[in-house]
């Protein structure tokens, strides 16, 4: 056939030198908040401004193809809510505006040498932690968990070099890439390139039950020029896109002040996979340590631009069991991005299956807004009369998702968040309770319960 679907919809020539992969996907959200402090009435009216709602998370359109055997490319537009890059001017205790944003997917050009050899040119999921390198539509949770999306790999994307290929057969992977550094749909502002890599080992493949069980290692490596980089560090955000963090705040004199990425910016880390059965286990354990600097609002690139010059530094962890108790097993991607292609050899699989899973993710680090040099305020982070630094936040989750083959998913999840609190001998990470008109100082938790119809084709 030269059109068609046969697990993917399809065009070609008669030849197969040309293929052209239409495609897209489609996320509607049911959420809701509860917890203390949580209220639907808008905060100028001492609320939280956390009603339930429905909004459209994910409605993107892509083409893929392959060309000449040798080439494929994937380009994708889509609108949506932001993720942790996009909500740079939501204070703590809010949420992600509803209103969908359009920008760039995934975009690039892959070049296949041999398995062994693949280059990819183009903005694609940065190769830095298992999780940020499963595709969204097949991720434990409906989102990436707090550590993903809030420490270990924030920025998501990247737009860069990529080398990448299996060797031994797929005993080892490797993922090799040289970026600009400045994350999902943002351009390079600095002459500073970012050296990020994976490796994953499958050691067991001889054993037929633990074939599949990996580990693997990532860094990261780049710098942010002070005179370049005016944009804000990341907030941590919820799944919902509930600000925890944010990464501003109001000093003595009444200024606000932004944190920005600034100096060395590095990550390390280690991975497990372990697909036992009907069981599938996964773990990360990573450590971060990004500098940062502090600017005046107005005054972020200014010749004299640096107030003071801090540290983001601590470890992003998390584990997940999924266990699929019903109908078929493993119906969802693995982690990986690759190439999109159809084998046309082989009849497309539409298994279906019901999972349960469990989450627990944690961010345990610090900002310490004076760490690397400059005077403190007396409302810098980490300083003498503002010691508290903590940026620790305990995500507890769980999901139950059907899915009708790959390509249709229906969930239920419930996250809690449980942070420091705004006491004394709290942190900085903020719940609703902490924030409306009749805080409580001592809330620690906010609560998210929500649901997805997913179709991606």
């Amino acid at each position: 056939m030269l059109a068609g679907w046969h697990g993917k919809f399809f065009l070609r020539d008669k030849d197969d030198q040309f293929r052209l992969y239409p495609g897209g996907q489609l996320q509607v959200d049911l959420q809701s908040w509860f917890g203390t402090g949580v209220d639907g009435d808008a905060r100028e009216a001492g609320g939280a401004g956390l009603p339930p709602r429905f909004v459209l998370r994910r409605a993107r359109m892509e083409l893929a193809g392959e060309l000449l055997k040798r080439w494929s490319f994937l380009f994708q537009i889509e609108a949506g809510l932001p993720g942790s890059a996009g909500v740079q001017d939501v204070p703590a205790g809010s949420v992600a505006p509803a209103e969908p944003r359009v920008g760039l997917g995934n975009a690039f050009l892959d070049y296949d040498l041999c398995d062994c050899f693949h280059l990819t040119v183009g903005q694609t999921w940065a190769p830095v932690s298992m999780e940020n390198r499963t595709v969204d539509s097949a991720l434990t949770l409906r989102d990436r968990n707090i550590a993903t999306r809030g420490l270990i790999a924030p920025g998501l994307r990247e737009t860069g070099l990529l080398a990448w290929g299996h060797l031994f057969d797929s005993a080892l992977g490797y993922e090799l890439m040289v970026a600009g550094g400045d994350g999902n749909n943002r351009p390079q502002v600095d002459g500073s390139f970012d050296f990020m890599g994976r490796v994953v080992v499958k050691p067991l493949g001889s054993v037929k039950f633990l074939k599949d069980v990996h580990l693997g290692v990532s860094a990261r490596h780049g710098d942010r020029d002070q005179f370049g980089v005016g944009y804000d560090a990341y907030s941590i955000v919820t799944g919902q896109g509930l600000v925890l963090w944010a990464p501003t705040y109001e000093d003595s004199l009444a200024r606000r002040i932004h944190i920005i990425p600034s100096g060395p910016q590095n990550q390390i880390g280690g991975e497990l996979r372990a697909p036992l059965g009907p069981v599938d286990l996964r773990a990360e354990l990573h450590y971060v340590a990004n500098g940062t600097r502090e600017a005046v609002e107005d005054f972020e690139l200014s010749p004299t631009n640096a107030e003071r010059l801090g540290l983001i530094s601590g470890w992003g962890t998390y584990g997940s069991v999924t266990w699929w108790a019903l109908g078929d097993e493993y119906v969802s991607a693995a982690p990986g991005v690759k190439p999109i292609t159809i084998d046309f050899k082989k009849k497309p699989e539409l298994k279906r299956g019901l999972a349960l899973s469990a989450v627990v993710a944690a961010i345990v680090a610090d900002y310490d807004g004076n760490q690397r040099g400059g005077e403190d305020d007396p409302a810098t982070p980490g300083s003498e009369e503002e010691p508290r630094s903590s940026l620790d936040v305990l995500q507890l989750g769980g999901d139950v998702s059907y899915w009708h083959t790959r390509h249709a998913r229906l969930s239920l999840e419930y996250s809690a968040y449980v942070t420091g609190g705004a006491e004394a001998d709290g942190g900085l990470t903020r719940v609703p309770g902490n924030l409306v008109a009749t805080a409580d100082a001592s809330a620690r938790a906010v609560h998210e319960l929500g649901s997805r119809i997913q179709l991606a084709f």
